[in-house]
């Protein structure tokens, strides 16, 4: 069966793009409704982890957290769970096996998602005869990844610099200068913030 996911892509590049900019624009108004929760659910995620590092630390596994990853799972859209993975790692990065990871759910943002993704698949089905479900499925993925990666991101970028967390940071292990990172999972990973002890976390 053919795949026209790109072929539709292309043809509402107008009308999905003015939707991911109302998508985007949604982002502060949906934060500001669910703060407290968010912010609470970050930083338990942070501390859980933290647990998870100093215990394999103790155990000579692992050595200081020099980098934390907010991993975008490509997977959440077939399993439903929309959460970010969040790792500690040492030095070794990516080469460190001794897990030490949580999961965040950035859920108050699924419904501005799925709307969209209704409202673009009702617009296919204008322009596009038979559009089947799989190929809706592909256009959701894809809007996944082009949106709601950007908007997840920028969550988080909000909750870590929220001001109450800026006690939370004294109560973390991490070594200095130890490195954000964002990206999907084990790959495309990019600097995103760093921790200085004194200051706590940074955008970069």
């Amino acid at each position: 069966m053919k795949n026209r996911t790109d072929e539709v892509w292309a043809a509402l590049a107008t009308f999905i793009e003015e939707r991911g900019l109302r998508d985007i624009s949604q982002i502060v108004p949906a934060f500001e409704t669910h703060a407290k929760t968010l912010v609470q659910n970050m930083r338990a995620a942070l501390l859980s982890c933290n647990e998870q590092a100093l215990e394999l630390q103790r155990k000579a596994e692992k050595c200081e957290t020099a980098f934390v990853t907010l991993s975008f799972l490509d997977s959440s859209i077939l399993s439903g769970a929309y959460d970010l993975r969040i790792d500690f790692y040492d030095g070794g990065f990516l080469g460190d096996i001794a897990e030490a990871c949580v999961y965040f759910a950035y859920s108050p943002l699924i419904p501005i998602y799925q709307e969209s993704v209704s409202v673009i698949c009702r617009e296919a089905t204008k322009h596009f005869t038979r559009f089947m479900d799989y190929e809706k499925n592909a256009l959701a993925w894809k809007y996944k990844n082009e949106v709601l990666y950007e908007m997840v991101i920028s969550v988080c970028s909000i909750c870590l610099l929220h001001p109450d967390m800026a006690d939370l940071w004294t109560q973390l292990n991490l070594s200095q200068n130890c490195v954000f990172t964002c990206g999907r999972f084990l790959h495309d990973q990019r600097l995103y913030m760093r921790f200085l002890p004194a200051e706590g976390v940074s955008a970069l």
